[in-house]
């Protein structure tokens, strides 16, 4: 076939179950009962070897990576594969937090190739619990809210931190820390605390805010309210001084923010979609029960104020698309009333995902009934569009 003739292909996205996943969301876009209220964290759609999609390619499901490695130039199309390699430059996902994430940066691309070469040649397996760089690429994050989403997203900064520091009478010494080391040493500081220090700090801030959260006098407008929710969940963890060193942010259903390196970060609740470079580099600096290692993660944190940059979709004579500084993916928004339309670039291959609303995607004189849930692959030269028979949301991620 060639790409022109091919229509949209569909595709299972694989789930992953991890702890702080919600119940509903993604069961209901898969199609699937969730009786026994097991957690749907993430859907992933595209060839990562970690949990590769199936595609539906001459009359079975075969795994997207397969298919993609054994025709790159079909699935990818020249451009792509000379500039990337023999996989898709990015991964889509759909995300559900129920329970708050990691606190996390990723790495640059070239600090990511120098720290994946070192662990290459120590030999040490992909899985092992304290390896670190999985792969050398980086790993730079969209985001766009399906719901409220709150999330944790870069420093604030100095004044702003001098008044939140001031109010917390657990944590008296910190000001002054602030003030003589500024955030890169009080941060280094808090991360590098015995853990008797952290029984000092974290003891009484959370002996004086959990009675008020569970009386239900904190809103998620405060920083304690999420630091309540982080000691019922991790107990006495280092990350809890995150939550009020970074800037909380609360997007709007169609609103996004851009997760660049070295950003620290953390997903506290909502649902997205997630677009990202193809990597599973990650630096956590707490709130995890998975592996810490302050001295790397003090290496790659970027420790500049960030003023949280809200983006939406703009329109381009592409379509809607949301703004990103990197190469290596996409986002593009539909938002159709019912009887509007809209053509899917070509040119390099998509994933277009129904969020929610019916229609009908169209290519050639053909055409297949679409729902929430509905997830297609769409190859290079495939030339298609989509209908709204009521109002419909999509996302494509491409590059």
């Amino acid at each position: 076939m060639t790409g022109s003739k091919t229509p949209p292909i569909p595709i299972q996205p694989t789930i992953q179950h991890y702890a702080w996943g919600g119940k509903s969301l993604i069961p209901s876009l898969a199609g699937i009962q969730n009786d026994q209220g097991e957690p749907f964290a993430e859907w992933w759609i595209g060839d990562h070897p970690k949990a590769p999609s199936l595609a539906f390619w001459e009359d079975k499901w075969q795994p997207l990576d397969r298919l993609i490695r054994d025709e790159p130039g079909l699935w990818l199309g020249e451009p792509l594969q000379s500039r990337f390699g023999d996989h898709l430059p990015f991964l889509f996902k759909v995300l559900d937090v129920h329970d708050m994430l990691s606190i996390q940066i990723h790495p640059t691309k070239a600090n990511a190739e120098i720290g994946y070469a070192r662990e290459e040649k120590l030999r040490r397996p992909l899985d092992a619990y304290d390896r670190v760089f999985k792969d050398s690429n980086h790993k730079p994050e969209l985001m766009v809210a399906i719901s409220e989403f709150w999330l944790l997203h870069g420093f604030q900064n100095e004044k702003a931190l001098q008044q939140v520091l001031t109010r917390i009478p657990e944590w008296k010494e910190f000001p002054g820390i602030l003030r003589k080391k500024q955030v890169k040493g009080l941060y280094a500081h808090i991360m590098q605390l015995s853990d008797a220090k952290l029984f000092d700090y974290l003891s009484p801030l959370r002996d004086r805010i959990l009675p008020a959260y569970q009386r239900g006098e904190l809103t998620r407008y405060q920083p304690e309210y999420w630091a309540a929710r982080a000691f019922l969940q991790y107990g006495l963890d280092r990350g809890i001084f995150s939550i009020f060193l970074l800037n909380l942010v609360c997007l709007l259903p169609g609103e996004g923010i851009f997760q660049d390196a070295g950003i620290p970060h953390a997903y506290l609740e909502g649902q997205n979609v997630e677009i990202m470079a193809n990597s599973d580099n990650v630096f956590r600096g707490g709130l995890t029960p998975k592996y810490v290692d302050v001295d790397l993660l003090l290496q790659h944190v970027d420790s500049q104020s960030v003023e949280p940059e809200i983006l939406r979709a703009e329109v381009t004579p592409e379509g809607r698309i949301f703004p990103v500084p990197v190469p290596d993916f996409k986002l593009f928004e539909y938002r159709l009333e019912p009887g509007q339309n809209s053509r899917i670039p070509t040119g390099a291959p998509g994933e277009l995902i129904i969020i929610s609303g019916q229609g009908k995607i169209q290519h050639d004189s053909r055409s297949r009934a679409l729902r929430p849930g509905s997830v297609f692959y769409l190859l290079p030269d495939t030339q298609c569009q989509i209908q709204a028979d009521e109002p419909l949301l999509a996302y494509l991620g491409t590059c």
